[in-house]
């Protein structure tokens, strides 16, 4: 992670309506940037120490995704990566080239997915960059703390960064004929992500983590106005 990345712009409203398939509307503070889940899970979950995998080292994953600009899947995924974790945890990159609740297609979104855990639950932290050729950053993200992650698992980011601004660096100069040029967008998304797994052994407070419940959104179950409350 570049040492002069910047926090993101405040604020950020990264749980503006649903996310994909996400039925879970959170009601946060806007002071902070926090990521939002593209699944729902009704489940109260304590965090302690028997949700901790043993030690593993942090690590990063680029993603390329080219001919961007032509891209009409609803997201692209990335291969799993384990992250020198022994193939005890896969991961999964999901870029949105266009997200489904964006009628404007405005914005792309990236979620980091927990693929499969044959060990326990785990606490961790991430960070989007969006860099470029020369591997300078262009766009930064980064969770305020760490969250559990289970099988099936996703969070990330309905608004890591606008389309307009991804495709405009993109811009492509083509030869026709002798002497006659044309433009067109073409070019390739580079994402990196950095995964930080907590562990028994770090020496985190846990009681500055807190516990989770998620419950159903109002704007799918108009009878059940609940939300997301970090205690």
């Amino acid at each position: 992670m570049p040492a002069n990345a910047l926090p993101p712009p405040m604020p950020r409203a990264v749980f503006e309506d649903c996310t994909l398939d996400n039925r879970c509307h959170f009601h946060v503070d806007d002071s902070i940037a926090e990521p939002s889940t593209s699944v729902f899970n009704d489940q109260l979950s304590f965090i302690n120490d028997e949700f901790f995998l043993e030690q593993h080292k942090d690590f990063t994953y680029e993603f390329f995704i080219d001919h961007f600009p032509n891209c009409t899947e609803t997201f692209l995924e990335s291969e799993p990566f384990d992250g020198g974790s022994g193939g005890e945890l896969k991961w999964r990159l999901r870029v949105y080239p266009r997200l489904l609740c964006d009628d404007l297609n405005e914005y792309v979104g990236i979620f980091l997915r927990l693929d499969e855990n044959h060990h326990k639950n785990i606490l961790a932290s991430f960070s989007f960059s969006w860099i470029n050729d020369d591997h300078d950053v262009i766009e930064f993200l980064q969770t305020p703390h760490a969250y559990l992650f289970y099988k099936g698992k996703d969070l990330g980011y309905e608004k890591f960064v606008k389309r307009d601004d991804v495709i405009a660096t993109m811009l492509q100069f083509r030869e026709l004929d002798e002497d006659v040029y044309y433009t067109e967008y073409d070019g390739c998304l580079r994402i990196l992500c950095e995964v930080k797994i907590k562990s028994s052994s770090d020496s985190t407070d846990l009681g500055t983590v807190g516990r989770y419940v998620y419950k159903k959104n109002d704007r799918l179950f108009p009878y059940e106005k609940l939300s997301l409350y970090i205690v």
